[in-house]
């Protein structure tokens, strides 16, 4: 009895194998936060395949959307972690990305070390890459939602390709020229500064404020312990001949403009001086809005995405796809 439940079970799993790839599910709905950071480790750790440009931070890089950054990019950004859990996961992982782009949005949130632990040990395991049933993107229930929405597909396209953009799959390849990038971003800005027509600077507005708190404030010295450990990284990536990117995703002014977030603006500067580091610039705020005062909203997250990728092509090595003229919102 026992062996044949077991030969059951093994035929079941062998099938089940074969199934998945047979079908080839495009997308993935996670059920829950923890499902889908987790399915983000086992993509990086389980494809042999090294994608160029990985972007690394917190919840807020995650509303970028993955449907307008290049297909040589992997978002390793995980809710409810930090910028210190992607970068320790690419650096076990034997990885080396030609660049690193790293958000600074929440450089104040600590390492989840049971999280990259567990990521590293359960995933490093050849056996997995080659039965996708393992993976967590396939447990049944998964498998079965992409069933439905895949018969949601013929009945209306239109419908399942929005619903899958809105929980972050990628459903297109948008890969267009630098010029192409540009048009689909003074389009975008022409539309929200029409909609928003009154737009001052955060950064101005942050460089002020900063002039004021410089002479009073006193240092913090977990903000320079966090600047200590990030500079541990970049040193290593950039000893591995990675580039190292900052970017910092526009917020609204109580966040953006907070005395943590000043100082740990002002604690990156003398750490990674822009002489020497890449900075990508802050969009002027009045532009974009957010769901909670921290998360962009849908269509500030794709105006942004395009700006990024905009930023990606003014540093591209390839002379042929720069842009001759860099495009920055904020004055």
């Amino acid at each position: 009895m026992i062996k044949r439940a077991f030969g059951l079970a093994l035929v079941l799993f062998i099938g089940y194998n074969f199934a998945i790839q047979v079908l080839e599910p495009k997308f993935y709905i996670p059920q829950n936060q923890q499902q889908e950071n987790l399915i983000k480790v086992q993509e990086y750790l389980l494809n042999p395949a090294v994608k160029p440009n990985v972007v690394v931070g917190s919840s807020v890089s995650t509303r970028l959307d993955m449907n307008i950054l290049p297909n040589d990019f992997f978002n390793l950004s995980f809710r409810g972690k930090s910028v210190f859990d992607g970068l320790e996961l690419i650096k076990r992982s034997g990885k080396k990305p030609e660049h690193i782009y790293i958000e600074t949005n929440m450089l104040h949130k600590e390492i989840d070390a049971a999280f990259v632990d567990s990521g590293i040990e359960n995933n490093m395991n050849v056996v997995k890459q080659y039965l996708p049933a393992l993976h967590e993107k396939h447990q049944l229930i998964n498998t079965l939602t992409y069933v439905a929405f895949a018969a949601l597909d013929y009945v209306k396209p239109s419908l399942t390709a929005q619903l899958v953009k809105k929980i972050g799959q990628k459903v297109e390849d948008k890969q267009l020229s630098p010029n192409q990038v540009q048009e689909q971003v003074a389009v975008l800005l022409a539309e929200a500064a029409k909609k928003y027509p009154s737009t001052e600077s955060v950064t101005g507005k942050a460089n002020i404020k900063l002039v004021s708190l410089q002479t009073g404030m006193p240092e913090n010295l977990y903000v320079s312990q966090q600047m200590a450990e990030l500079k541990t990284y970049v040193d290593y990536f950039t000893n591995h001949q990675a580039q190292v990117i900052f970017f910092e995703i526009p917020q609204e002014a109580s966040t953006s403009l907070s005395p943590e977030r000043l100082q740990i603006r002002e604690a990156l500067k003398k750490a990674f001086p822009e002489s020497s580091y890449t900075y990508f610039p802050l969009p002027a705020g009045d532009y974009f809005k957010t769901t909670d005062g921290t998360h962009l909203d849908e269509k500030s997250s794709e105006l942004y995405s395009w700006l990024f990728v905009n930023e990606v092509n003014n540093i591209d090595p390839l002379q042929d796809r720069r842009i001759p003229v860099k495009l920055t919102v904020a004055e």
